[in-house]
C-alpha cells in the first residue's frame, strides 16, 4: 500500500548572516498512517571540524530534545491532515517541534511522495541529504562553505553583503545558483570550489564536475563572468594534482577567473570598485 508521506530538513546554521549551515536531521510525517519519525546527526564532529567555535554539549542537547518532541508530537497534530498542507505537512509538524526563532537549528521544506515502507524511506531520504556528505566530508578537509566564508567575512566587514545576493544563472538545459553576484554592466557569479581532500583522485573529480557545468551554462542567454573562489589542498603532496585541477578549470569554455583565498582582499576591493560604480551609475 502507497501512503502519502511529506519530509522536512533539519538544518544546523552557523552564520545567519552569510547563510552557512549544514543538513543534520530529517523528520517524515504521514498523516494517513499516524507515523512520525526523527533521524538526526549523533555526533557534531564533521560540524565542529568546518565550522569552528560551535558548542557540541548544547547541539547533542537539542537534538535528543527534537528526538523526544517528535515522538510526543503524534498526540497533537491537529490541523496537519488537510489536504491543502499535505505537501508541507513535515515542515508544519517541524516547526511546531522546534519554533522558527533565532536559534542554530531549524527546520526547512523537504520534499513529499509516497512509500509503501516509511522507516526505509526515512533511511533513504537521511542518506540522501545527511549521510552522504558526511562520509564525503572525511576526504575533504575543507568543504565549500568554508572556503566561501573567507571571502563573506570580508564582504560583511566592508558593509558588502547585501550587495551581492545569490544569483540564478538559467542555460538552455541547465540553471546553476552562485551565492555571490553582483552587477557591473553584466552580472558577475562567484561559487566556492575547495580542493582541499586527502585524496588526489578528489580533485580532478572536482575540476571536471565544474568542467561540465560549464559547458552547461556556456549556451546562457544572460551575459555573464565566472569567479571560481579556489581552496587549495594542504597536503604539500598534493600539489601537482591541485595545478592539473586547476588547468582543467581553465579549459571551460566560460573562461573563469581563478581567485584563491590568500587573494581575498584584493579581490573583495575589486568587487567593492565594481559596486560602487554600479551605483553612481543607476
Amino acid at each position: 500500500m502507497k501512503i502519502r508521506y511529506s519530509y522536512a530538513l533539519l538544518k544546523y546554521v552557523h552564520d545567519a548572516v552569510t547563510g552557512e549551515f549544514a543538513n543534520v536531521g530529517v523528520i517524515l510525517f504521514a498523516p494517513e498512517a499516524s507515523y512520525i519519525a526523527f533521524k538526526g546527526s549523533p555526533t557534531y564532529g564533521r560540524l565542529s571540524q568546518f565550522f569552528p567555535g560551535m558548542d557540541g554539549d548544547h547541539f547533542r542537547r537539542m537534538i535528543r530534545s527534537i528526538e523526544l518532541r517528535a515522538q510526543e508530537s503524534s498526540r497533537d497534530v491537529s490541523g496537519l491532515f488537510r489536504a491543502d498542507v499535505q505537501e508541507r505537512a513535515a515542515f508544519e509538524l517541524g516547526n511546531r517541534i522546534l519554533p522558527l526563532d533565532d536559534s542554530s537549528l531549524r527546520f526547512a521544506e523537504g520534499g513529499s511522495g509516497v512509500s509503501n515502507n516509511l522507516p526505509a524511506t526515512l533511511e533513504r531520504i537521511y542518506e540522501r541529504y545527511v549521510e552522504r556528505y558526511s562520509r564525503k566530508e572525511q576526504s575533504q578537509r575543507r568543504s565549500d562553505d568554508v572556503v566561501l566564508h573567507t571571502f563573506k567575512r570580508l564582504l560583511v566587514q566592508r558593509k558588502l553583503f547585501a550587495n551581492v545576493p545569490p544569483k540564478v544563472i538559467e542555460a538552455k538545459d541547465y540553471q546553476h545558483e552562485f551565492p555571490i553576484a553582483w552587477k557591473n554592466g553584466s552580472w558577475n557569479v562567484c561559487e566556492p570550489v575547495s580542493f582541499d581532500y586527502s585524496d588526489g583522485s578528489h580533485l580532478i573529480e572536482r575540476a571536471n564536475t565544474w568542467l561540465g557545468r560549464g559547458v552547461s551554462l556556456n549556451d546562457s542567454r544572460e551575459k555573464f563572468k565566472l569567479h571560481l573562489l579556489v581552496g587549495k589542498p594542504r597536503d604539500a603532496k598534493l600539489k601537482n594534482v591541485y595545478q592539473k585541477a586547476l588547468n582543467i578549470l581553465r579549459k571551460m569554455p566560460l573562461k573563469p577567473e581563478l581567485v584563491e583565498e590568500d587573494e581575498a582582499k584584493q579581490f573583495v576591493d575589486h568587487i567593492e570598485k565594481d559596486v560602487a560604480h554600479q551605483s553612481s551609475q543607476q
